[in-house]
């Protein structure tokens, strides 16, 4: 008679696709837990993405209508930043208790379509407020798309109208070159600024913490890359150094500007938790009958 088969250590059973050395089931409590947590940390990141895919969209539109671009350094230290955040964002951690609510299992539902396109329009409204504040600042001479571009006449000279370059108007190369170089000016350094604000609200807002990860004050890394820059930003608002404001290439703000800027992030940051949180209550998760978890 011979004796039953013992399963050794790290050998998985058919019925199982996972081993575990304990004798309760604890380990499939950890299992719903850890699947959770990156179940909502998977949606958040997306939708993240998506708000500042479609805020940083019309930032640099507004700036190529208005013949300016976003300095190299900008872009280098904005993309760094939010890839650090995002990297802090993903390395979450599970809460310890596992919560009767459940997550939204799915990226295309009401309550990332609502929440997503409820805070854009609080975005858009910050950005075109501040965008057109801006211009009311502006000198006509530093805005205009017009630099650098051959004058285009018309000679008159046939039936169809036909246009012809102003020979006065040429351009060496490197007078071109000159022309294309960054240069920044008001409305670049208001539109780095509205955008990277935005980019930290949605950051802070879109966290999804309890009940399924930890909160985001427990989270040191995200919280405090949020709080450090938040006040960067708040030293490029208030022309605090001049060295910082050379080092990210934007121009002082005028009193006015530094103040709607300011208090239009901290009005966007409350109205987008305010859509976020509606949106959650609104549209939950729906249960199956005959799930309990």
């Amino acid at each position: 008679d011979e004796g039953l088969p013992v399963v050794s250590l790290g050998d998985a059973s058919i019925a199982s696709p996972f081993t575990s050395r304990f004798s309760t089931v604890t380990p499939c409590v950890d299992i719903v837990k850890q699947g959770r947590s990156t179940l909502v940390t998977y949606v958040q990141m997306f939708k993240i993405l998506g708000i500042n895919c479609l805020s940083s969209a019309y930032s640099m539109s507004v700036m190529y209508l208005n013949g300016v671009k976003m300095g190299d350094t900008q872009a280098t230290i904005s993309g760094v930043i939010i890839a650090l955040l995002f990297m802090f964002l993903s390395n979450t951690t599970a809460h310890e208790k596992l919560s009767s609510t459940r997550p939204h299992s799915k990226v295309f539902c009401k309550y990332f379509l609502v929440s997503m396109v409820g805070q854009f329009c609080v975005h858009f409204l910050y950005l075109y407020g501040c965008y057109r504040f801006a211009l009311t600042f502006e000198d006509g001479s530093e805005v205009g798309a017009g630099e650098g571009v051959p004058t285009v006449v018309e000679t008159g000279d046939k039936a169809g109208n036909s246009t012809d370059i102003d020979p006065s108007s040429s351009i060496t190369p490197g007078e071109e070159e000159d022309a294309n170089a960054f240069k920044p000016n008001l409305v670049n350094t208001v539109a780095f600024m509205v955008n990277f604000i935005i980019q930290l609200v949605t950051f802070a807002v879109n966290y999804v913490g309890e009940p399924f990860n930890v909160s985001i004050w427990r989270n040191k890394a995200l919280i405090w890359g949020l709080l450090l820059c938040t006040g960067l930003t708040g030293l490029l608002i208030a022309d605090a150094a001049e060295d910082l404001n050379s080092t990210f290439e934007v121009v002082s703000l005028p009193k006015e500007m530094q103040f709607a800027i300011a208090a239009g992030g901290l009005g966007t940051w409350i109205l987008s938790l305010v859509v976020e949180t509606t949106a959650r209550k609104a549209f939950p998760e729906k249960l199956h009958k005959y799930l309990v978890l």
